[in-house]
């Protein structure tokens, strides 16, 4: 389990400047952040709740939550929810529409 105090507030894309994208984690954005976006091949890494929820406000993103054997794509307006039952869990998530893809992250027993 990480430390989530030590982890960066705002998410970090990845930079895959060198060909080789890199995964950085950051904790989840509090509600009151701005959304997260993504240029087409940017990854980031999310430690999550096991109730949270992803919509995707615009664009569309490549979701993968650790103990879900599913890879899940989420064009704008689909939202996934994450009901596994446990600790944390790591979510990725990677742009995968041309432009920005927007995204949003929220507790699943609120909405």
């Amino acid at each position: 389990m990480p430390d989530f105090d030590a982890l960066p507030a705002r998410p970090v894309a990845a930079d895959a400047s060198a060909g080789v994208p890199r995964l950085r984690l950051t904790r989840a954005p509090r509600h009151q952040e701005a959304p997260i976006r993504l240029r087409r091949g940017e990854t980031i890494g999310l430690w999550l709740p096991s109730a949270a929820r992803i919509a995707v406000l615009s664009g569309r993103i490549w979701l993968t939550v650790s103990g879900d054997a599913t890879d899940h794509f989420l064009a704008a307006g689909c939202e996934h929810r994450i009901t596994l039952t446990g600790r944390s869990r790591l979510v990725v998530c990677e742009g995968d529409a041309d432009g920005i893809s927007v995204l949003s992250v929220g507790d699943a027993r609120r909405s």
